[in-house]
């Protein structure tokens, strides 16, 4: 027996996924009807259908009512789109991280908070708002490198490093191994 995810629930959202449309047709029926004992309802008009890599094109429909197809939509704060990349979610994050680094200047720039402070705070405010939903990113090489690049620049103003002190990453490790 091979177990699938077949529903992710989060409070009042649910996110049906499946292989093929008729077990959608039959999946879409059983939350409307569990709902309906409790008194709740599936919301047409918020409801959506995104297809990944899909070569069948008939409509999905609930209740009879078509159900509207997209081609990306933000769930949970992430945004997904029908070729499966997540190159949009990153570059979205990537806005948001530097909004909170930036609206916490004044916290970098204080001479009365210890480094030690800053840094936590870096962590559970700037870095937590770049990383969420990154379990769902597909990893590679160019995309770590960026992520560390904005990090790596956060820091150093951070430090207070000016672009002169600044040692490449090449050279780290080839006797350049401080800060001048």
């Amino acid at each position: 027996m091979s177990l699938r995810l077949e529903y992710l629930d989060y409070a009042d959202d649910l996110c049906l996924l499946t292989h093929r449309l008729p077990d959608m047709n039959v999946n879409g029926e059983t939350p409307q009807e569990t709902g309906g004992q409790v008194g709740l309802k599936i919301n047409i008009q918020k409801t959506k259908e995104m297809r990944i890599g899909a070569r069948q094109q008939e409509s999905l429909e609930l209740h009879g009512e078509a159900v509207e197809r997209v081609s990306e939509f933000t769930y949970l704060g992430n945004i997904s789109n029908e070729t499966g990349k997540t190159d949009e979610d990153i570059t979205a994050r990537l806005r948001k991280a530097q909004s909170t680094f930036s609206m916490l200047m004044p916290v970098w720039k204080a001479k009365c908070i210890r480094l030690q402070t800053k840094l936590r705070i870096f962590n559970t405010n700037v870095k937590s708002a770049l990383l969420y939903g990154s379990e769902t990113w597909i990893s590679t090489k160019l995309r770590i490198k960026m992520l560390q690049t904005f990090i790596n620049k956060c820091l150093r103003k951070i430090l207070n490093i000016r672009w002169p002190e600044v040692i490449s990453n090449e050279n780290y490790g080839k006797g350049y191994n401080k800060v001048v």
